[in-house]
């Protein structure tokens, strides 16, 4: 009888679903190719979800590596760019010929690429940010937290930052070019985020 039960069990199992965060396909990680956590992390792209066929087995997913191979790998692999290993996990070396035109392009044309990511940050739609995005517009100590954490994603020249502050003033005034104070726009972003 506890084989029949078991068999029962095992019948009534559902494979567990994907992560809801994730862009399948499209995400973009930074993912080992081993199991040993002591290697490297590459940059990658998911290509699907495998879910296990049984309770035992592991759920995968399909990534595409920069040099188009493809792989299986389990979620411990890979990090996100919300997870929290992310921004410190050891990168492996590798050249990168899109990254060196697009640092050759002006920031001005860089900014161009962050637009929509930017919108669906302040229209509420980028779920990879709800959370810092809120302790941000909290300001405080929750704000400082974010700031600090900034420094964690690279430096950028205090030239090159300025230019990209006139930019995104420019971008989100248009051309009601005029500084609203502070007050304001935290009520704005207050009814935002409830």
């Amino acid at each position: 009888d506890g084989r029949r039960i078991a068999e029962d069990e095992e019948d009534l199992w559902e494979p567990p679903p994907r992560d809801d965060g994730m862009d399948i396909p499209g995400e973009l990680v930074l993912a080992r190719d081993k199991a040993a956590t002591t290697v490297c992390y590459w940059p990658g792209q998911l290509l699907a979800y495998i879910p296990p066929t049984t309770r035992k087995q592991q759920a995968k997913y399909t990534i595409m590596w920069l040099d188009g191979t493809t792989q299986d790998i389990p979620r411990s692999w890979f990090y996100a760019m919300e997870d929290d290993g992310f921004a410190v996990c050891k990168l492996g070396q590798f050249t990168s010929e899109v990254m060196e035109d697009f640092l050759e392009l002006s920031i001005r044309e860089q900014f161009v690429y962050t637009k929509p990511i930017l919108k669906a940050v302040l229209m509420h739609e980028y779920e990879p940010v709800y959370d810092r995005h809120r302790r941000f517009m909290n300001g405080g100590k929750q704000r400082e937290s974010i700031v600090s954490e900034a420094g964690l994603r690279g430096k950028m020249d205090p030239k090159d930052v300025e230019l990209l502050q006139t930019y995104i003033k420019e971008w989100c005034l248009r051309e009601d070019l005029r500084i609203v104070e502070d007050s304001v726009l935290g009520e704005v972003a207050a009814g935002m985020f409830p």
